[in-house]
């Protein structure tokens, strides 16, 4: 589908996109002529994100914007904060071009009051930063009446114990500011990995909920090759014996499957992630070109971790929560642009973020839920980033490897 549809004033917010794929066209119409809350599981990289600035459009179509200026907010719900950078960053330029303000609102901001916000039309935070500012919501009831769009990114982290309790009282607080005003707020929720998507379009609203589940001919993308490998060890031994004699293993699977391309190796902890760095460091030494080497040495000087410093100039780099805000961008930008082309990483970096890949290996010392892996290995092929396909290996115990075999089917 192309553009043709998009009203000449909502232009920018589409101005990256030539065509419209086929996900994004078969939901158009129930995103832009209808206000029915939506749920969308589509595969990694197809695009859903645009599903969020058809809502939103239809939004403003509503409030009759810019040529009306009425008081109304966009929520945007991402789980992790790298998340709501990145779609921050994209989304600011767009909406500033059509005069809407937005405003990044995460544990790094210095906002705890939501009078603060009033100036802004679009926020994006996380699930735990807007409990905090709504947990007293009767007396914020001012401020929520006027919120229409809740839009929702991994929308399937409903069922973790953790994450999953925060996002169904926020969603639940905003329900009930709404009725409690009298007004209406329209929900919408994406991810690569939900299965039960018409039960969550039915919580949402029972009787007024759009469900799509669209699949492609391969759930990651484009043409993935899979493979698991399978460590002889008893679920009895430790993590860090299972870990260690993984890290061994590491550096002959990326010397078969790299092919000099972007690879993303994901482990299950921090510490995990550093040492794995090291031991590729030491046991995979890489060739750098002269214009990366000078790069890096310049880069690296201004990394803060002084490991995360000592692995940029050979090459690698690893990225964790524990790195601050400024090194993480750093080491995404590196990645982006190809200057590194193998990063090591923990599980949040599979949630969102933008960072397609040629290469995914998955270190599961111990069982990982579905939900987890098809995340991680998602990245691996994207839609729209890679003609080439990609390549995604699990290296396991030999006793845990029967359960993921299903990812690969």
């Amino acid at each position: 589908m192309d553009k043709s549809k998009i009203p000449r004033e909502y232009l920018p917010l589409f101005e990256d996109i030539d065509v419209f794929n086929e996900m994004q066209s078969q939901v158009f119409e129930d995103c832009v002529n209808m206000d029915s809350s939506i749920v969308v599981s589509a595969p990694t990289g197809s695009g859903k994100t645009t599903v969020f600035l058809f809502t939103a459009m239809r939004e403003l179509m509503n409030q009759n914007w810019p040529h009306e200026k009425n008081v109304f907010r966009l929520i945007y719900i991402a789980p992790t904060r790298a998340l709501v950078t990145e779609t921050f960053e994209k989304w600011e330029e767009k909406f500033n071009k059509i005069n809407i303000k937005c405003f990044e609102v995460t544990g790094e901001t210095d906002i705890t009051d939501l009078r603060e916000l009033e100036e802004y039309h679009v926020l994006l935070t996380t699930p735990e930063k807007w409990d905090s500012l709504t947990r007293r919501w009767k007396e914020n009831a001012n401020f929520l009446k006027t919120v229409r769009l809740m839009m929702i990114d991994e929308i399937h982290l409903l069922n973790e114990e953790r994450r999953g309790a925060v996002l169904e009282t926020i969603i639940c607080r905003t329900k009930i500011a709404a009725l409690k005003s009298e007004s209406v707020v329209r929900f919408i929720g994406i991810s690569a990995t939900l299965v039960n998507v018409e039960d969550v379009a039915k919580w949402f609203d029972v009787k007024n909920t759009k469900a799509h589940s669209i699949c492609n001919n391969n759930s990651h993308g484009s043409k993935v090759n899979e493979e698991i490998v399978g460590v002889l060890l008893s679920a009895e031994e430790s993590y860090f014996k299972v870990d260690a004699i993984m890290n061994s293993w590491v550096p002959e699977i990326v010397a078969d499957n790299w092919k000099n391309q972007s690879t993303l190796i994901f482990c299950c902890t921090r510490m995990s992630a550093e040492i794995t760095a090291k031991a590729l460091l030491k046991n995979f030494p890489l060739t750098l070109e002269l214009n990366q080497t000078n790069i890096l040495e310049n880069v690296s000087q201004q990394i803060e971790n002084q490991d995360l410093r000592e692995c940029l100039k050979s090459g690698y780099a690893f990225h964790h929560g524990g790195l601050n805000s400024d090194d993480r961008q750093i080491v995404e930008h590196l990645y982006r642009s190809g200057i590194i082309s193998i990063l090591i990483c923990t599980q949040t970096l599979a949630m969102g973020v933008n960072l397609p890949t040629y290469l995914v290996i998955v270190k599961a010392p111990n069982p990982i839920s579905p939900t987890e892996m098809l995340q991680m290995i998602g990245r691996a092929g994207r839609i729209g980033h890679r003609d080439d396909g990609g390549v995604a290996v699990i290296i396991t115990r030999t006793c845990h490897a029967v359960s993921f075999f299903f990812f690969f089917i």
